[in-house]
């Protein structure tokens, strides 16, 4: 997944956490609200697809869903109720994600909830929440990242809705949506608990490999969105490829590198 992924999170388990003090109440206040918008807002797909206020780029793709969904339990997928109802949420993402880490032994900072157990990061369906617990852990001396997610899951507890940042303003819309919806169908075919990089590398696996099936199977291999959507996951891979020549550096290398930098920050102005 991009820098905008999607997040798990069981509101059960907030509640839970609520009784046991083990989560801020201005957390928990936020993630109440947040949840009962995607809960209760919007319209159904039905509704949505033929909504002439919802612009007819977005109408042609939702009309697309029904077909992902068959695609996916034709791959063996669990079929869910979810992605039933579309929500626009009018903000670029559903959430803004939290993490922190060790700054040299990279070690995680987590958050433990009922029934999922330990989670590496923690959502806020407002910014400023997340902007306020950034900079807390940055007083604790902790590397800090700020991301957003287009995508969120409650991992069957609601029936997720669809939602507006789900689909981008291009033509990799469709392929977009079809890799989020095949990776959300993941983690409702299998989620251990404890285990986030697992499931995350598991979902995206299945997403970035069955999405483009699907998309050649209904556009074509020369399709407008075909090609737009292989583009960017090739332009996406070589971004990433480019990012791990940097960190695989040998041993030796690093460590004259780490010294250079000691001796310049050791130098009298």
């Amino acid at each position: 997944m991009r820098s905008t992924s999607s997040l798990r999170l069981l509101p059960s388990a907030l509640l839970l956490c609520a009784a046991s003090s083990c989560l801020p109440l201005r957390y928990l206040r936020q993630a109440v609200v947040g949840q009962a918008e995607l809960r209760f807002g919007g319209e159904s797909l039905e509704a949505a697809m033929v909504d002439p206020a919802i612009p007819g780029r977005v109408r042609r793709v939702l009309r697309e869903v029904p077909k992902i969904r068959a695609f996916g339990e034709r791959m063996g997928l669990t079929p869910t109720g979810n992605h039933r109802r579309y929500v626009d949420l009018g903000r670029p993402a559903v959430v803004w994600v939290v993490s922190g880490c060790e700054e040299l032994a990279f070690r995680s900072r987590g958050w433990w909830f009922p029934i999922v157990g330990e989670v590496p990061y923690l959502g806020f369906f407002d910014p400023e929440g997340a902007l306020e617990l950034a900079h807390d852990l940055r007083k604790e001396g902790l590397d800090v990242d700020v991301r957003t997610a287009r995508a969120y899951s409650t991992l069957g507890w609601f029936e997720d809705p669809l939602l507006s940042t789900m689909i981008p303003g291009d033509d990799t819309a469709l392929g977009e949506l079809a890799n989020t919806f095949l990776h959300e169908s993941t983690h409702a075919t299998v989620y251990v608990a404890n285990q986030t990089a697992f499931n995350e590398t598991v979902a995206s696996w299945i997403g970035d490999h069955l999405a483009p099936l699907w998309l050649t199977e209904a556009r074509g291999v020369d399709g407008v969105e075909t090609r737009a959507y292989l583009t960017a996951e090739r332009d996406h891979a070589q971004r990433i490829a480019a990012m791990q020549r940097t960190t695989t550096r040998s041993p030796r290398s690093t460590r004259a590198s780490c010294r250079r930098s000691r001796s310049a920050r050791a130098r009298p102005r």
